[in-house]
């Protein structure tokens, strides 16, 4: 999911640089909401689990995308080999494509042990772009908001207990996907604690069973928190996130979502790095909370979080302490 939010300033910025263009976006299903209201986009749902499932799924969906055209060109945001299985389809028909270039051996480099070569690599906001300047189609991707999400009713909030509004909305998304991205949930729970104690309204989001069952524990014990994790579908998340004064998460897709809908977003970083490409948009790159590469030698270690720690005790998550966030916490709060 956060792949397929990283690609939206791109696209919108397409769009609104080029009348005449139009847009074909495949993804899954899943993801539409990304793309609501943008004019000259026909989002393509797929499922990869049952329709377009395997090597025969693949190549049926390209039959019926090239049905859709004809299409000027295709652009494989993805760069993977489903991805390139359908562009190829439509590159031996002479339709020009146009391939992303995920930068492996930079990656490799800021994250190897030995002789580690750490610099700030193009982030995949800009790699998106620079497919669609490779196809003719230069484009600058603005400041945000890139996503305005459908407004959600008054009473909406208020079933959720969240109306009146009486203090600020903080966000709070202390899962990922992987170990090495995700911060010691004590940790995570005791900023939780200390901001509902200050009288803040905190919001929890979250996925999946476990996830879900540990946010609803956190949110009993607490006043003024609440859980959101399995209540919200995407576009309602987006649309929540729209409201938020402030967001916290890991380096994953919730980063990306908040970012999107132009919320302030503090991003905890452990054995990733935002130089590898993932780095938030816009402002909140000064908001990111992370131990100095520089005095803890081994960060970055991955670029996705999923390798195990060599050292055995996740010292970029571990050093990272609850009064740092809460410093930066009050610092977009004090703007506000």
């Amino acid at each position: 999911m956060g792949d397929v939010a990283l690609t939206v300033p791109a696209v919108k910025a397409a769009l609104d640089t080029y009348p005449g263009l139009k847009i074909t976006f495949v993804s899954n299903k899943s993801f539409a909401p990304f793309f609501e209201g943008m004019e000259r986009l026909d989002f393509f749902a797929t499922d990869f689990k049952s329709k377009y499932k395997g090597f025969k799924g693949i190549f049926k969906l390209a039959f019926e995308l090239r049905k859709l055209g004809p299409f000027d060109a295709v652009l494989d945001l993805h760069g993977v080999i489903r991805s390139w299985l359908i562009a190829t389809h439509f590159s031996v028909v002479g339709i020009p494509v146009f391939r992303i270039d995920k930068g492996r051996e930079g990656k490799k480099a800021i994250t190897r042990r030995q002789n580690k070569i750490l610099k700030p690599l193009k982030s995949s906001y800009e790699r998106y772009a620079e497919v669609f300047k490779q196809a003719g189609f230069p484009i600058s991707l603005g400041s945000g908001p890139w996503i305005i999400a459908k407004e959600l009713p008054a009473t909406f909030f208020r079933g959720k207990l969240l109306l009146p509004k009486k203090n600020f909305w903080i966000g709070v998304a202390p899962f990922a996907q992987h170990t090495g991205k995700k911060w010691p949930e004590n940790k995570s729970e005791q900023l939780i604690k200390e901001l509902a104690e200050v009288g803040y309204t905190v919001l929890l989001f979250g996925g999946g069973r476990e996830e879900i069952v540990q946010l609803d524990v956190i949110a009993s014990k607490y006043p003024n928190v609440f859980s959101l994790a399995g209540k919200l579908s995407l576009g309602e998340e987006l649309a929540v996130m729209q409201h938020i004064n402030v967001m916290v998460t890991m380096d994953s897709s919730n980063l990306h979502m908040a970012s999107l809908v132009g919320t302030s977003v503090i991003s905890i970083w452990g054995s990733t790095h935002s130089f590898g490409g993932f780095e938030p948009l816009g402002r909140n790159k000064d908001l990111k909370v992370e131990v100095d590469p520089f005095v803890l030698t081994c960060r970055p270690c991955s670029i996705f979080g999923n390798k195990p720690c060599f050292r055995g005790d996740y010292a970029c998550l571990n050093w990272i302490e609850v009064k740092e966030v809460r410093a930066k916490i009050n610092m977009v709060l004090e703007k506000s």
